[in-house]
Order: structure tokens, then C-alpha cells, then sequence
């Protein structure tokens, strides 16, 4: 009985003994620990929110600087399309070339200017020639005129001219279709994507598919069928574009 009794009594104060340690050191420094890890991923999680902003920031910086730039690249471009053509032409806001007196020039002439050059084999002052004028008809021409493996197998685009051609054949697809989805395969199968940052990349390919959806809403039947390899061989290209990016 007096075993039992101690057994019991020793026990009762161990038991006590214990829970009275667990109060005073384990759970403080549990509290401690556990007040520091949620310091740690709050100073983290600040931190990252901040670097984020600031990375956002930077983002659209750069994007404004790239269409200064670009605005920049075709005004200059229409000035010098201007002296080389000998008409003295500089690039309207509507991006339509006038001569020294204000006269523009029609749209014989842009063909005539661009046909001169294609035929001096300077197919980059053509290409920028034409795409200074913003015209459709004439970028059907450059296209029909100029086969594209003799742009691109001798001449490296600048970034600048190759945004500007993606952009205007993909808003110009309907007139002269099938030509146009040809230099739009090339002209993503080309691109430098060492000059383009990783980041842009899901925003061309996405305005490009939204053309591409556009134009495939608007054919007709027959259309579709004509243009059906061409499209399909687009979406490849694009399906690489979005892979390098």
C-alpha cells in the first residue's frame, strides 16, 4: 500500500513537474520561434510584393520607351524614304508621304518609289518605304513584288521594322490574303527573338491568334479551304514563337 501510495504520489508530482516545464521552456521558446518564422515570411512576403512593383514599374517603363522609339524609328524612316526617293517627302500623322508643298503622293507613286528600290535590290529602304506609308495596297504589292526568302535570306530586320511589318500585315489581312499569310509565316519564322523580351512574347502571339481568329471568321467556305494549309502552317510558326519565348 505504501508503494502504491509513493507510486502515485511521484507520479502526480512528475506529471506536475513536467507541465510546469512545458509552461516555462518549451512553449516560450516555441512562441519565439514561431513569432520569428512570421516575421521571416512577412519580410518575405514584403519583400517580394515590393519587387514585384518594382519589376512591373520597369515594365511599363520599357513599353513606353519602346513606342517612343518605334514612333521615333518611323518618322525618321519617312524622312529619309523622302530624300532617297527625291520628292522631298516627309510622313503625314496618317502616315501618308507629302512633297515639299504639301502635296501627297498618290498611290502610284508610292508603288512606282517601292518598285525602284525593289528593283535596286534595296529591299529593307522598300520595306520601310512602305510601311512608313501605312497603306494596305501597297503592302500587297511589296509582298507580291518581292518574294520573301529575298528579304529575309539577306537582310536582318531590326526589331523595330519587324513589329511594324507582323503588325501591319496582321491588320491588313483580308486584302490579299493568301500572299500576306505567306509573309506572315516568314516574317514570324525570322524574327530575332534575342531583340524582343521574353515577357512580350505571349502579347504578340496573342494578337496575332486574334487576327488570325478574325480573318478565319470572315472567309467564306471556299476561302477557307484555299487559305487552310497557309493558316495551318501560321499557327506553327506560332506555336515556335511561343516555345522560344
Amino acid at each position: 500500500a505504501l508503494a502504491a501510495r509513493m507510486k502515485k504520489g511521484v507520479g502526480t508530482a512528475l506529471r506536475a513537474g513536467v507541465h510546469d516545464a512545458f509552461r516555462s521552456e518549451l512553449i516560450p521558446q516555441i512562441e519565439r520561434s514561431t513569432r520569428q518564422l512570421f516575421g521571416q515570411v512577412d519580410q518575405q512576403l514584403r519583400r517580394a510584393t515590393q519587387q514585384h512593383f518594382e519589376k512591373s514599374h520597369g515594365a511599363l517603363a520599357q513599353q513606353i520607351k519602346e513606342l517612343r522609339e518605334l514612333k521615333s524609328h518611323i518618322e525618321q524612316a519617312g524622312a529619309q524614304m523622302s530624300s532617297m526617293g527625291g520628292g522631298g517627302a516627309g510622313a503625314t500623322r496618317n502616315g501618308v508621304f507629302a512633297g515639299k508643298r504639301g502635296v501627297k503622293l498618290s498611290l502610284e507613286e508610292v508603288l512606282s518609289r517601292t518598285a525602284k528600290h525593289i528593283e535596286a535590290k534595296e529591299y529593307e529602304k522598300a520595306l520601310s518605304f512602305v510601311l512608313c506609308a501605312q497603306n494596305p495596297k501597297a503592302l500587297a504589292f511589296f509582298c507580291n513584288k518581292l518574294d520573301p526568302d529575298g528579304l529575309f535570306g539577306k537582310t536582318k530586320l531590326s526589331k523595330n521594322h519587324a513589329l511594324s511589318l507582323l503588325s501591319q500585315l496582321c491588320m491588313t489581312l483580308n486584302d490579299a490574303t493568301g500572299v500576306k499569310l505567306v509573309w506572315l509565316r516568314h516574317a514570324i519564322a525570322n524574327l530575332d527573338t534575342s531583340t524582343i523580351e521574353s515577357r512580350h512574347f505571349p502579347k504578340v502571339v496573342a494578337k496575332i491568334k486574334t487576327k488570325l481568329g478574325e480573318l478565319k471568321s470572315s472567309l467564306s467556305k471556299k476561302d477557307k479551304g484555299e487559305h487552310r494549309d497557309r493558316l495551318a502552317l501560321v499557327f506553327y510558326e506560332l506555336s515556335m514563337l511561343a516555345t522560344s519565348g
